[in-house]
C-alpha cells in the first residue's frame, strides 16, 4: 500500500506567527528573539533565491527483453520506429533525494531541461515539484539495424552530467519547498529559448510563466525569478480569464489533474491539453486549448480523442505529454495508462494543429491522433510511468527523429524506476508546411534559436565552470519581515498559508500517477 501524502502547508511561519505558542520569554528578550525567528523563516521563504544544488547522476543501460523486436511497427504509411538505447537513471549522494518524480521535460540541443511534480524528503514528508538542468551525453550509433547501417549524425544517450537543481517560486516570490506539494505540483513544460518557460502545474491548476532569465548562463547561477500565472493581471487577483479560467476547471479526480500536457507553437502560441476531461464530461475524449502566450486569449478550443484500453470496456489512456515535432506542423501527444491488470502502457499518437484555427467551446475542434505507436509489457521494452517527451531531428537526414521518452518513479525506488527510453523515426508520411517562425524571429539568429537536433557533449560550451558562493538576503529581507509582523497569511489559489489547523484531505501517492 502506497504511502499517503498529508499535511501540506508551512508549519514553520504558521506557528512562529502566532505568539501564543511560543513560550513564555521575558520582556525585550522575548520579543527580539520572535523577530529574529519570524524574520528568518520569512526571508527563507520570501526573497533570497535557493541557489541551485548540484546532483550525483549515473545511467545503466536497459537491454530489450529476449525475442523483443528493436523494430516497431507503426500506423500504415506513417514510417518506422527502431529502439536506440534505454537508462535507468540513479542519483547518489547528499542530495540524491532530490532526484525523481519526473513530470515535464524540453530538450535544446544537448541541454536537457525537466520538471519534478514532488520532492520526498528524507524524513518521510513531501514537497514542492524543483527544476532541473542537465547536460545530455550522447554518443553515435554506428549499428541501428545489425548490418552496419545507421543514419549519418545518430546519436543515443548515454547519461547525464552537469545537473543542477532549484526550488520554483510561485507568484508571490514564495520558494515552494517543504509541505508545498499542492501548490508545486508541475507536471508539464516548455521553454521559449532562452528566457521564458512556462509550467502547468495540477491540484492549484495553474499555468506560470517565469520570464527575465537566462538559460545561457552557467546552470550553478540560473535563477528562474519570481513568475506570473496565465490569466491573472496581479499576483493577489482571484479572478481569472482566458486561458487560466478554463483550467480551473480541469478538477477531475479530486485536483489530480490540470496542464498535463504544453506546447509553444510559432513562438507566440499556447497549445494545451487537460490529463482527463472536465468533470461530467465524457471519458473517451479530454479538452484543450490554443491561446496566445502572452495575454492567454483562447483562440480555439479542442477536444482529443483518447484511445481505449484494450479488453477493458470504458477504460481510457490519459494525456501524459505533449510536444511539437520539429519543423512540422504536427504535435506528438503521450497518452499513459496503468493498472495493476496490465501495468504500464503507453500510445504516441501524431494529429496535425492548424495554429490559425478558430473555434469556440460551444464548437470546438475535434482531433483523433494517429497512432504511431503501442507499447505494453508484452512487447519485451522497458516500461514506466512515462510521463513526458521530447523529439530532437536528426541533423543529417530529413524526416528522421529522436523521440526521448522520460518516466516518473513517483519516489517509489522499490517499484519504480526513472528511464529515458529513446527511439529513432523515420517519417515516411507525407511531409506538413514547416511552420514559419514570426516576423521578429526571422535570420540567422532564428535558426540558431530554434535549433532543436542535440549534440555530443564535447562539443558543448563550457558553461559549468565553477560554482558562485550562495547568496544570503536573509538581512534585508528579515527588516521587512519584521515591519510586517503579524497575520502571516498568503492567499489565492496559488500559495496560501493557513493559521487554521483544519487537516488537509490525504492523498493516495499512487493518485499522483
Amino acid at each position: 500500500e502506497r504511502e499517503k501524502i498529508q499535511n501540506f502547508g508551512r508549519p514553520c511561519c504558521a506557528e512562529l506567527a502566532r505568539p501564543e505558542r511560543v513560550a513564555p520569554m521575558a520582556g525585550t528578550r522575548a520579543a527580539a528573539v520572535l523577530a529574529l525567528l519570524v524574520a528568518l523563516c520569512a526571508a527563507w521563504q520570501v526573497g533570497g533565491t535557493a541557489s541551485p544544488e548540484p546532483l550525483n547522476i549515473s545511467a545503466t543501460r536497459l537491454e530489450l527483453e529476449s525475442g523483443a523486436s528493436p523494430t516497431l511497427s507503426t500506423c500504415e504509411g506513417c514510417g518506422k520506429l527502431h529502439f536506440l538505447g534505454c537508462l535507468s537513471l540513479t542519483a547518489s549522494g547528499e542530495n540524491a533525494y532530490l532526484f525523481g518524480g519526473i513530470s515535464g521535460a524540453y530538450l535544446h540541443g544537448s541541454r536537457l531541461l525537466f520538471v519534478s511534480d514532488a520532492t520526498k524528503f528524507p524524513d518521510g514528508e513531501w514537497g514542492a515539484g524543483r527544476f532541473f538542468e542537465a547536460e545530455l551525453l550522447t554518443e553515435p550509433v554506428k549499428n541501428l539495424t545489425g548490418n552496419g547501417v545507421s543514419p549519418p549524425g545518430l546519436l543515443r544517450p548515454v547519461g547525464l552530467q552537469h545537473v543542477y537543481t532549484q526550488t520554483l517560486r510561485d507568484r508571490f516570490g514564495h520558494n515552494l519547498g517543504k509541505g508545498d506539494w499542492i501548490h508545486g505540483d508541475t507536471e508539464s513544460l516548455v521553454v521559449k529559448w532562452p528566457s521564458q518557460a512556462f509550467i502547468g502545474i495540477e491540484q492549484t491548476h495553474l499555468l506560470r510563466h517565469y520570464a527575465g532569465f537566462s538559460l545561457d548562463e552557467p546552470a550553478d547561477q540560473l535563477d528562474m525569478g519570481t513568475p506570473s500565472v496565465a490569466g491573472l493581471q496581479s499576483p493577489h487577483s482571484e479572478h481569472f480569464h482566458g486561458l487560466g479560467a478554463k483550467l480551473q476547471g480541469c478538477k477531475r479526480d479530486g485536483g489530480n489533474n490540470g496542464a498535463e500536457g504544453v506546447t509553444l507553437l510559432n513562438g507566440d502560441k499556447l497549445f494545451v491539453l487537460c490529463e482527463h476531461n472536465q468533470p461530467g464530461e465524457p471519458d473517451n475524449q479530454t479538452i484543450g486549448w490554443l491561446a496566445d502566450a502572452k495575454t492567454a486569449t483562447i483562440h480555439g478550443t479542442f477536444m482529443v480523442q483518447l484511445p481505449r484500453t484494450h479488453g477493458h470496456s470504458g477504460l481510457f489512456y490519459r494525456i501524459s505529454g505533449l510536444t511539437e515535432l520539429p519543423g512540422s506542423s504536427d504535435l506528438l501527444i503521450l497518452f499513459h495508462y496503468w493498472s495493476k491488470e496490465t501495468g504500464n502502457m503507453i500510445k504516441i499518437g501524431r494529429v496535425p494543429l492548424d495554429v490559425d484555427a478558430r473555434s469556440s467551446e460551444a464548437d470546438p475542434i475535434h482531433i483523433s491522433p494517429e497512432e504511431l505507436l503501442t507499447l505494453t509489457g508484452k512487447d519485451g521494452y522497458p516500461l514506466d510511468n512515462f510521463e513526458t517527451l521530447v523529439v530532437a531531428e536528426v541533423p543529417e537526414k530529413k524526416g528522421a527523429y529522436v523521440i526521448h521518452l522520460l518516466s516518473d518513479n513517483n519516489f517509489n525506488k522499490e517499484y519504480q524506476k526513472t528511464l529515458i527510453l529513446s527511439l529513432l523515426f523515420e517519417d515516411v508520411a507525407a511531409s506538413h508546411e514547416a511552420t514559419s517562425p514570426p516576423p521578429e524571429e526571422a535570420g540567422p539568429a532564428a535558426e540558431e534559436k530554434f535549433q532543436l537536433s542535440y549534440r555530443p557533449v564535447e562539443e558543448a560550451r563550457g558553461r559549468f565552470a565553477g560554482t558562485w558562493p550562495l547568496m544570503a538576503a536573509a538581512v534585508a529581507a528579515s527588516a521587512i519581515a519584521v515591519a510586517g509582523l503579524g497575520r502571516f497569511r498568503r492567499s489565492g489559489n496559488d500559495a496560501e498559508l493557513r493559521e487554521e489547523s483544519g487537516a488537509t484531505q490525504p492523498i493516495l501517492e499512487e493518485e499522483r500517477l
